[in-house]
């Protein structure tokens, strides 16, 4: 169990709530490392090899700190840790900053992904897709924004688990002992006057007055200072100002006039041995001033299995024990200086317990000598006390003589610890009481006291506490239920609370979220509905994959408005009426994006709470036809029409107020579910006066309009071209008497009619055509029975065909006078359609396998036998059977050249006569032959080809 953490982890959450100054400083230094200083490929190359492992020097998220190396847990160490789960709760911690550092990689290849394919597009100018699409600065700062609130926090978290990474529990006053291997040996200030001289202490004697002299002298080894002309003095064993008092009295009797100065100058060495449970036993020479701690430094300090409490202090006199503990603490001021010949010995351990949880200083500590056990305050004063003033309680963890462990509570000043216990010290309740959370669309999300607020209305502050894009008819309020204290969701009406006509009593716990526009477009997209629609692949967002799930176990009606309107959202308001859409200008907001660049952005507040998606979408209504928003919108309860179709946006200009279709959800306690469809005329009926509840659907007409939502363009030789727009069912005719009809120069017979619907047809034609190829070709390459200068010739072909220009162009005649008489050549326009009205042509063009190609000058009742002559005759490689011309309309014929065929085709000017090569003679017929084979099932005529060369 991972129930016990470090004070660290237990005090946080009652002592930490803001971000510390060192963190924001992290976080600044994080966001100068931006992703637009770096080439995009690069960038995604460096991530994803920093993903492998492959970068020797790559950065650690996290922020660690490079070449720190933890020290060693003894065993007592990892004993006490393993008791605490310590390196359970570690392994956890280092998963979760694994977990970081792929997240990051992961966000930072999708943001690089994006800009590749950003700079690819602007390459090639090509745009997927026939949606409208944003400009690539604006795609990177969506995806850039859309998540940076999430990704901030995420940022904290990462850096505040850099700087509250717990450490182990270690052994009490171990690490204060290690200390330098040498001791220093130069000593520096006054000695005091108690310094204890003896034999080898050096000291300096300077006269001055009368007399002026320095010298030298040493204690001998009888223990007196030779003082010259004045004789000896007994030093050893005395205090330093003792005999200095003595020097200057005995100079102030002899040497009238002269004063004296007597300092040491090198005190002497004393040899101690070190021995017991010491890194390097042994025997040290050290100075007279060292003390025990001086000692047990230069032995390399005491090893965790050996005792501070039980120190062995022989000085040949006598022996005594001693606590470090003591000296530790601050109790003990006099650490026991060495003298010549003292032995230090320290024994192995004696029994301890830890103290771990919300004190000042957790450890290990050893018992005292002597003690079979020990009082539990005293034992929480030793760790420094709690971090809290009030709110804790003491558990031991205690093991029992079965080798299990229990856990008790102790209270009272005579609970009393046993050798191997843990004393833990933790809040009573980690539950903050009287405190409430807003999260949202709010200007300053995070806790609020309950006492200052008490009512939701109070604490919107009359609305000052919303931002301008939050959501009023829907917002989430979860709280704990009183009686089972499970986590329960309600809708809010927010504007009615701010109206004032409810209001809800905050409680401890709650959580109000306030939705902004972001996640209720989301609600309504694409993304969303396919989830619904196939719950087996929801996409890469945690709300996405709760939704999923929700909708593999629960019944299809919970989703049930949300999925039935996917047909006319998905299709940008095919459902509406096209004038309302031309009128209006709108689409669905939603849709334009997701798809397009590959990710969905998935908003904050659904990713931070990944129920709450599925829980809005039950509350969904859908509002589609002559609004201007249609989508769908969550309401916490009934509301009115009107203010159903005020949250989309209100009726566009082109609605039909008099036909409103409803299709009201409602629910019978016991009879399932109702469905009242009902029609509305607002001219009559008062749309506050009609209740609109959750999960139903709202329909606007829209007027009937003759006007195409789209315009036609006029090109070339008419009195005023340009673009016009066109209405339901106008003609070719109508359109140029519109355009004030031909001018004198303009060619009919010539004229250029293209249209969408077509391009798109022949379009689809070509790319199915291809795909067919393909498969042919790969099905041959299998078999084996493939010539490789075949196979390269028909995959260029396939390439050919996919990427072919077309035109969308339709053969029509656009003579006046031709449309006037023949209604079926007076065609009806559609939204897109081209025409160019060239001048009237004067050449004829000859091209292919002629001797002199080019323009000649048409002339009445020439033939194509006249103009091949012209152009010098056809070359002994021209095809003769297969000579064809297209005509200035694009309409295409073959020519016969047999001297059976009697009949000459009229040559109207501007036509091209086209003739072939014959390229049987080449080594084609073999790589032809090979490709007959390969397309042997393939129904592709000599007129298809044709077409695709057209």
């Amino acid at each position: 169990m991972a129930f016990v953490l470090l004070a660290a982890a237990i005090a946080a959450p009652a002592v930490a709530q803001q971000i510390p100054p060192e963190l924001m400083e992290k976080l600044r230094e994080r966001g100068q490392s931006g992703l637009d200083s770096q080439d995009p490929a690069q960038a995604l190359e460096e991530s994803r090899l920093k993903r492998e492992g492959q970068l020797t020097n790559q950065t650690n998220l996290l922020g660690q700190t490079a070449g720190k190396e933890p020290k060693a847990l003894s065993t007592l160490e990892v004993i006490y840790n393993s008791r605490l789960g310590f390196f359970e709760e570690e392994a956890r911690r280092r998963w979760r900053e694994r977990a970081y550092q792929f997240d990051d990689l992961e966000r930072r290849e999708r943001m690089l992904n994006q800009q590749v394919r950003e700079r690819q597009q602007a390459q090639s100018g090509a745009v997927p897709g026939n949606f409208p699409m944003q400009s690539g600065a604006a795609q990177v700062a969506r995806a850039k924004g859309g998540n940076r609130e999430r990704e901030q926090r995420l940022e904290v978290e990462q850096v505040r688990a850099e700087f509250a990474t717990p450490e182990p529990l270690r052994q009490y006053g171990y690490d204060m002992l290690d200390y330098p291997k040498q001791f220093p040996g130069g000593l520096s200030g006054r000695l005091p006057d108690d310094y204890r001289l003896g034999i080898g202490d050096e000291l300096v004697v300077t006269l001055y007055g009368n007399e002026n002299d320095t010298q030298t002298l040493q204690v001998d080894r009888e223990g007196r200072l030779v003082l010259p002309d004045l004789g000896p003095v007994t030093a050893a064993g005395r205090e330093l100002g003792t005999v200095r008092d003595e020097v200057e009295q005995l100079v102030g009797n002899k040497l009238v006039g002269t004063e004296v100065l007597l300092s040491v100058g090198a005190p002497r060495l004393v040899s101690a041995y070190v021995l017991g449970d010491v890194t390097r036993p042994g025997q040290y020479e050290l100075s007279s001033f060292a003390d025990i701690l001086d000692a047990l430094s230069v032995a390399g300090g005491v090893k965790k299995t050996g005792s501070l409490r039980r120190i062995i202090v022989d000085d040949g006199t006598r022996r005594r024990s001693f606590d470090l503990y003591d000296i530790l603490a601050g109790r003990q001021t006099d650490s026991l200086r060495l003298t010549d010949g003292m032995r230090i010995i320290v024994p192995p351990i004696g029994p301890t317990v830890a103290v771990a949880g919300a004190v000042v200083r957790p450890a290990i500590y050893e018992l005292a000598p002597g003690a079979a056990t020990s009082a539990a305050d005293e034992m929480l004063a030793m760790a420094g006390g709690s971090v809290l003033a009030r709110g804790s309680r003491m558990l031991v963890k205690r093991v029992s003589p079965e080798g299990g462990e229990t856990m008790r509570y102790l209270s009272g000043a005579e609970a009393r610890l046993q050798p191997s216990d843990i004393l833990l010290l933790q809040l009573r309740s980690q539950a903050t009481m009287g405190q409430f959370e807003l999260a949202g669309a709010v200007y300053s999300p995070g806790i609020r006291s309950i006492d200052e607020y008490g009512f939701l209305s109070k604490a919107l502050e009359g609305g000052q506490a919303l931002k301008p894009d939050a959501y009023l008819p829907f917002a989430l309020l979860k709280r704990k239920d009183p009686e089972t204290l499970a986590t329960v969701m309600r809708a809010v009406n927010l504007a009615a609370v701010l109206k004032g006509e409810t209001d809800v009593r905050l409680r401890s716990w709650d959580e109000l979220v306030v939705l902004n526009e972001t996640a209720v477009d989301f609600m309504g997209s694409e993304p969303v509905k396919l989830t619904i629609d196939q719950p087996n692949d929801p996409g890469n967002c945690e709300s996405l994959e709760v939704l999923a799930k929700r909708v593999r176990e629960a019944e299809t009606e919970r989703f049930a408005t949300t999925f039935r309107s996917a047909f006319f959202t998905s299709q940008g308001m095919a459902e509406q009426d096209s004038g309302a859409a031309a009128l209006s200008g709108q689409m669905d907001r939603s849709i334009i994006s997701d798809r397009q660049t590959g990710e969905i952005a998935c908003p904050d507040l659904f990713e931070d709470r990944p129920d709450l998606l599925a829980f809005a979408l039950e509350y969904a209504t859908a509002i589609s036809g002559a609004v201007r928003q249609p989508g769908i919108y969550p309401f916490a309860y009934e509301t009115s029409l009107a203010g159903t179709i005020a949250v989309a946006g209100g009726l566009s200009l082109n609605a039909n107020r008099k036909l409103v279709e409803l299709s009201l959800y409602e629910r019978k306690a016991g009879q399932g579910i109702d469905v009242d469809r009902r029609k509305v005329d607002l001219t009559e009926t008062d749309p506050k006066s009609v209740a609109v509840s959750p999960g139903s659907s709202v329909r606007v007409t829209a007027l009937r309009s003759d006007q195409e939502p789209g315009t036609v363009l006029l090109t070339g030789e008419f009195e005023r071209p340009g673009v016009y727009t066109i209405k339901r069912g106008e003609t070719l005719l109508e359109l140029i008497g519109r355009a004030g009809g031909l001018t004198s120069r303009a060619y009919p017979y010539g004229a250029v009619f293209t249209r969408e619907s077509v391009r798109d047809q022949r379009r689809e034609s070509l790319k199915r055509t291809a795909r067919e190829m393909d498969t042919a070709l790969t099905l041959a390459a299998i078999k084996g029975n493939v010539d490789g200068e075949a196979l390269t010739a028909a995959r260029r072909l396939s390439n050919t065909l996919s990427s072919a220009d077309i035109t969308g162009r339709m053969v029509v005649d656009a003579e006046p006078e031709v449309l006037a008489r023949d209604p079926i050549a007076n065609i009806s326009l559609e939204p897109g359609d081209t025409l160019h009205m060239p001048r009237r042509p004067t050449t004829v063009q000859v091209a292919g396998d002629v001797l002199n190609p080019g323009s000649f000058r048409h002339r009445e009742g020439k033939s194509v036998r006249d103009y091949l002559k012209e152009a010098g005759g056809l070359q002994t490689t021209a095809e003769k059977g297969r000579i064809f011309v297209v005509k200035a309309n694009g309409e295409a014929t073959p020519v016969s050249m047999s001297i059976w065929s009697f009949r000459e085709q009229t040559i109207p000017p501007g036509t091209t006569i086209v003739v072939p090569m014959d390229v049987t003679p080449v080594q084609y017929l073999e790589i032809a032959g090979t490709i007959a084979d390969i397309f042997g099932n393939l129904a592709l005529s000599v007129a298809s080809v044709a077409t695709v060369t057209n």
